[in-house]
């Protein structure tokens, strides 16, 4: 169980104008939709590699595809 602050890190994708989140705790980071293009969706691993902590899981909001289809 994670303590501490959560943080939560907005990623706006460029193929499509449309936003992901990152909810990172103090153990890992769960992101909160995923991006339409493949290119948005490599950027969005690449952050979190960067912040550093594994990824605990996907929260899909809806089902359109821009925000699962990367």
């Amino acid at each position: 169980m994670a303590h501490g602050p959560l943080i939560v890190h907005r990623f706006q994708a460029n193929l499509f104008p449309v936003n992901a989140y990152l909810i990172e705790s103090s153990a890992d980071v769960v992101a909160v939709d995923a991006t339409l293009g493949m290119s948005d969706g490599r950027r969005l691993r690449a952050r979190i590699d960067e912040i550093g902590k594994p990824l605990a899981g996907v929260i899909v909001t809806h089902a359109h595809p821009d925000h699962y289809g990367a």
